[in-house]
C-alpha cells in the first residue's frame, strides 16, 4: 500500500529516506515511488515538495518559461524547499 516517504531531490533522483535506504542511495522516481508502495506510470505526479506541490507542477511551469526567468519560476512554484545556495 502507498505511505508517506520522505526524500531529497539530489542530483538527477531522489535520496530515499525508507529504513532501508536511510538516505544513502539515490533512487529514480519510479523507483522511488516503488519504495513508497507506488505502481503509477506517472510517478512526479505522486512525489510531492514540502508546500503540497507535486514535482510535476515545476516540470509544468518551466516548459513555458523564458529561459531568462528560470529560476524565478522555480522559486514561485517550490516556495520555501528550495535550497537558494544550489540555485545561484
Amino acid at each position: 500500500s502507498r505511505r508517506e516517504l520522505l526524500g531529497i531531490i539530489k542530483d538527477y533522483g531522489y535520496l530515499c529516506g525508507c529504513s532501508i535506504c536511510n538516505f544513502s542511495k539515490i533512487l529514480s522516481a519510479h523507483e522511488f515511488e516503488i519504495h513508497a508502495g507506488g505502481k503509477s506510470r506517472h510517478p512526479n505526479n505522486h512525489i510531492y515538495l514540502e508546500n503540497g506541490k507535486p514535482i510535476y507542477s515545476i516540470i509544468q511551469e518551466l516548459r513555458t518559461a523564458p529561459l531568462s526567468i528560470v529560476d524565478e519560476v522555480i522559486k514561485d512554484v517550490a516556495g520555501s524547499s528550495v535550497n537558494e545556495v544550489t540555485l545561484q
